[in-house]
């Protein structure tokens, strides 16, 4: 059982890792999220601190467990669906439509990477 829960706490860190690429991908530094979700933390009175130390340590599990807290403040400031990260829904967002751009916007920046990963070795 306890294997069983620390793969799935591993999936989620994944998970989170895969929102943050995004976001990156799509300009957005993790600096910058600091800011939003502690606008919103400070906005909405939330017991919760993050910064760009938190972010690295929820997705390397230095922190095992992602606060529901933090996933509610990264879907108001993002949209993020939470069951994304908690493996109960396969969307990265709420909005279908906007999850159909995401992949094809990953597709085509895993081709640009690996491209680019294969000009640098030969």
């Amino acid at each position: 059982m306890t294997e069983k829960y620390d793969k799935n706490l591993e999936k989620q860190r994944k998970r989170l890792t895969n929102v943050f690429e995004y976001l990156k991908i799509n300009g957005i530094k993790q600096n910058e999220i600091c800011k939003n979700l502690n606008n919103i933390i400070d906005e909405k009175n939330i017991k919760l601190n993050v910064d760009e130390t938190t972010l690295s340590h929820y997705k390397s599990g230095k922190i095992k467990y992602i606060p529901s807290k933090f996933l509610e403040v990264l879907h108001e400031a993002y949209e993020i669906n939470p069951e994304y990260i908690r493996l109960m829904s396969s969307d990265m967002f709420d909005d279908k439509e906007q999850n159909t751009s995401i992949l094809k916007n990953l597709l085509i920046v895993g081709k640009l990477y690996k491209a680019k990963i294969i000009n640098i070795s030969t």
